[in-house]
């Protein structure tokens, strides 16, 4: 008796199954997902781990991300990530008025290309109503207003790569 290819005498255990990372790239899928689910069964927020050259970055936002669809958004170069690097930091800021970046991310102030601003300096803002975006590992999140007010000052512009806790906008008492 003669078995065809497509006989079933290969079990799934017998099939290989690689557990260990790729030494040659740290951060390999198998490595990442790892990190997802110690992430996912603990309360961490942020993980960043460094080895040699290689690095990852991880990041558990409060509040879920937004869904967009993200090939009718603009390409952003490295370079130009680079270049626009200003420290978005207090300088001086209102710690009342402050609206912070909760993740490292890159800015869109725009919901899609070709559209105006969520917001401009002199908007009336209500507490939840969307400032921008942030795009952290392909997702867009959100930044919402968290309170009531006039958006006084924006500190970032599109593009800009942004650190945690950075400023990114100021929103002042509605007169």
């Amino acid at each position: 008796m003669t078995k065809d290819a497509s006989s079933s005498d290969v079990s799934p255990k017998d099939t290989p199954v690689r557990t260990e990372p790729d030494s040659a790239r740290p951060f390999d899928e198998l490595t990442i997902e790892r990190l997802a689910e110690v992430m996912s069964r603990t309360d961490l927020s942020e993980l960043r781990i460094t080895l040699g050259a290689h690095s990852v970055y991880l990041a558990r936002p409060p509040a879920g991300p937004l869904q967009v669809d993200t090939h009718d958004l603009p390409a952003t170069s490295p370079a130009r990530h680079e270049a626009s690097r200003a420290p978005a930091r207090d300088n001086g800021t209102d710690p009342q008025s402050a609206v912070r970046a909760t993740l490292y991310g890159i800015v869109y102030l725009t919901p899609a290309p070709e559209q105006a601003p969520f917001v401009q300096v002199g908007s009336v803002v209500r507490q939840g109503q969307p400032l921008l975006l942030l795009e952290a590992m392909k997702m867009f999140y959100e930044v919402q207003a968290p309170r009531d007010g006039v958006i006084t000052a924006i500190r970032v512009e599109a593009g800009q790569e942004v650190q945690v806790d950075d400023v990114l906008m100021e929103i002042g008492d509605h007169v």
